[in-house]
């Protein structure tokens, strides 16, 4: 349900997971195949491409099923020479101009978070590591490729430093810097930084739960994020960039939060996940919204479905145009599994 009438839906696409907006449109997929959407005012995709499907693939036709199995498209990658870099739950794949997908050898025992794949400034694509290692036993790697041919291992934390890597985010303010976000314990949750393609790797701040995240969004020299802890209480917040021991909540959240979003009009928005813990308040997964004048309002508010699977609102990475907001969601009621395009009229008069 809608909280307030500042959305307003332009159209819902059934089965779409949202990946990136780019200078030629909005990248999502549904099940095996990927399209552009070259405007989001008209629902006219183009395709892209696709992952074959075998025949007892056919199955994840099934949306239930394709949730356990995990057979569908999860991540599609621009990178600067114009393949896709693609991933399912299972497999790795290179999807070339004209359609054509070539399986990728694997080099991870497990698939990145949303925000775990970027492309440097100077073309490389890294991907993290994000192994379950609850016993702290396993090296947490970041590989490098260019044209993912081979997998080379950019940097390494070794046994027990880290339990994964959450985020590796482009600046959007420092075109040479990439953020990398660790967690879960206090002692392993760090903003990381480097900016020469991991030769070395920064700390700009360590400050347990509060810096557990999965996502950054960068404006006018602050970086903004919403903690990821189930199991304390979660804030949106801000830093400076150049002083980031001052801490700002900007508001309190009923749960932790995945993934955020921004647009040209000047909105940003996040969107707060169902999944256990003491942080969690109820069964609904929220989407807030920044006004102009510096508040945020409650937007969107889905009840979990009650499927084992956590209950997320996905974004596109870049920046929407004008002030269009775009969300998939997983597990939450109602239109489970949809992609919705719609605009924010609380920025209307500002793009």
């Amino acid at each position: 349900m809608m909280n307030n009438n500042r959305l307003t839906v332009m159209f819902r696409i059934r089965n779409a997971l949202v990946h990136y907006w780019g200078e030629s449109g909005l990248v999502y997929s549904v099940k095996n195949k990927i399209y552009l959407l070259p405007d989001l005012a008209e629902p006219n995709p183009v395709p892209l491409g696709s992952i074959p499907w075998r025949k007892r693939d056919m199955i994840c036709h099934i949306r239930l099923v394709d949730r356990a199995l995990k057979r569908s498209i999860l991540q599609v990658h621009a990178t600067q020479f114009e393949p896709l870099l693609v991933a399912t739950g299972h497999s790795w794949w290179s999807v070339r101009p004209g359609g054509i997908a070539e399986r990728i050898e694997p080099f991870s025992r497990t698939r990145p978070m949303n925000r775990g794949i970027c492309t440097s400034r100077s073309g490389v694509t890294y991907i993290a590591d994000y192994l379950d290692n609850s016993k702290r036993s396993d090296p947490i790697r970041i590989y490098a490729n260019r044209e993912f041919d081979f997998f080379t291992t950019a940097w390494e934390f070794p046994p027990g430093a880290i339990r994964h890597i959450h985020a590796l985010v482009p600046d959007s303010e420092d075109q040479g810097r990439i953020w990398v976000l660790t967690g879960d314990e206090d002692n392993e949750c760090h903003f990381l930084y480097t900016d020469d393609d991991f030769r070395s790797l920064n700390t700009y701040l360590s400050d347990g739960q509060r810096t557990r995240a999965t996502d950054l969004v960068f404006r006018n020299g602050k970086l903004i994020w919403g903690m990821d802890s189930p199991i304390e209480k979660s804030f949106l917040l801000s830093a400076d960039r150049e002083n980031p021991k001052e801490l700002s909540r900007l508001m309190e959240l009923p749960g932790p939060v995945y993934y955020m979003t921004q647009n040209q009009a000047g909105g940003i928005y996040c969107g707060t996940t169902v999944e256990p813990g003491p942080s969690v308040r109820d069964q609904f997964g929220r989407i807030y919204g920044s006004r102009p004048d510096g508040n945020w309002d409650e937007l969107v508010r889905y009840r979990d479905d009650m499927f084992p699977q956590r209950g997320i609102f996905y974004f596109p990475r870049g920046v929407l145009p004008n002030n269009y907001l775009v969300f998939s969601q997983r597990a939450l009621l109602p239109n489970e599994g949809w992609m919705t395009i719609a605009r924010d009229r609380a920025w209307a008069d500002y793009f």
